[in-house]
């Protein structure tokens, strides 16, 4: 059986219906207002989470994804170097990630290769 779900967002923006057809499905429809919407998001991120197989350990060269430029992001440190990051997608929501302090590290050391040289100050 093949089914297939699609989405129409409504003219105002605030809810979106989504609508499940198929081959025996005569077409079943579930109206969300944004709250609803990320929570079915993140239901079915968990529910995706605990399927096989498992989301691939190395990203692709040629992969899609939703890229975010300049995201919003927030940082918290523990004693333990443990780092908490979270960064904001507009479709995904928040997304947070616990970095043990090895990877900490190794990230920082990318940041900074990856900002280039720091220009010297000359003074005016």
């Amino acid at each position: 059986m093949q089914v297939q779900l699609g989405a129409v967002l409504a003219d105002d923006r605030e809810e979106v219906t989504l609508i499940l057809e198929g081959d025996q499905v005569p077409g079943a429809f579930l109206k969300q207002d944004a709250a609803e919407l990320s929570g079915t998001i993140e239901r079915l991120a968990i529910v995706r989470a605990n399927m096989k197989p498992e989301v691939v350990r190395e990203l692709d060269p040629g992969s899609r994804g939703l890229p975010v430029v300049d995201p919003i992001w927030r940082g918290t440190a523990a004693p333990d170097g443990t780092a908490t990051l979270a960064f904001r997608h507009p479709g995904y929501g928040w997304i947070v990630l616990q970095l043990p302090p090895g990877e900490t590290a190794t990230l920082g050391k990318f940041l900074v290769t990856s900002a280039g040289p720091t220009p010297i100050a000359t003074p005016a």
